[in-house]
């Protein structure tokens, strides 16, 4: 991948700060715009519990409580992208440039009192066992911190599926933010990014 395209400011910036652009929306609420969680994360230095602490308590229309969070999850569009070929691991090497969109699914982790690792989604289209990405991400994550806690899942699905939108990829990185948080376990950015690179 040669670069990642930050959303441009659509509005007047009322205050910057290292977990986004603060603005305020009609109602007067103060919000973040729909890429600050990301840009929030941008930065390595800043701990992801911090990060979505920050996100959490701004954004209103997303709620947390002590045993279960709800996030986003984003689409992105290729602005560019050109196959360059395939590599030993059956991978291909893409050049592109994405963006983030305000498309997004929607994330709800629960706290179990068992280490059962459980994911639901209305869309019966959508596969909710192991083949799904948000599970995969969810074993890859408890199997890395050596962990016993369980999490029910549930996606609400918005982003078209194998649309070339990201959307899978997104509710995977997703995953491992919410469930970090859930879990209240002492994980880096570059730690998740590592987990997604080996395992996916």
């Amino acid at each position: 991948m040669d670069g990642i395209a930050w959303p441009s400011r659509e509005y007047s910036v009322h205050w910057v700060s290292r977990v986004g652009d603060w603005h305020f929306c009609f109602c007067r609420r103060r919000c973040l715009p729909d890429s600050s969680f990301y840009h929030a994360l941008a930065a390595l230095s800043f701990s992801v519990e911090l990060a979505a602490d920050a996100f959490l308590k701004s954004f209103g229309c997303y709620q947390v409580k002590p045993s279960e969070l709800t996030l986003p999850s984003f689409a992105k569009i290729n602005w560019s992208l050109r196959v360059l070929g395939k590599r030993p691991d059956a991978y291909h090497e893409v050049s592109t440039v994405l963006q983030t969109v305000s498309l997004h699914d929607e994330l709800t982790f629960s706290a179990r009192i068992d280490d059962q690792l459980v994911l639901t989604c209305k869309d019966k289209n959508l596969p909710v066992d192991k083949t799904n990405l948000i599970l995969q991400a969810a074993f890859a994550l408890r199997e890395h911190l050596q962990l016993k806690l369980g999490a029910t899942i549930d996606l609400r699905k918005r982003i078209p599926a194998k649309a070339g939108l990201g959307g899978a990829s997104s509710n995977a990185a997703v995953a491992l933010l919410g469930l970090s948080h859930l879990w209240q376990v002492d994980v880096t950015t570059s730690e998740l990014m590592r987990i997604g690179l080996d395992k996916f």
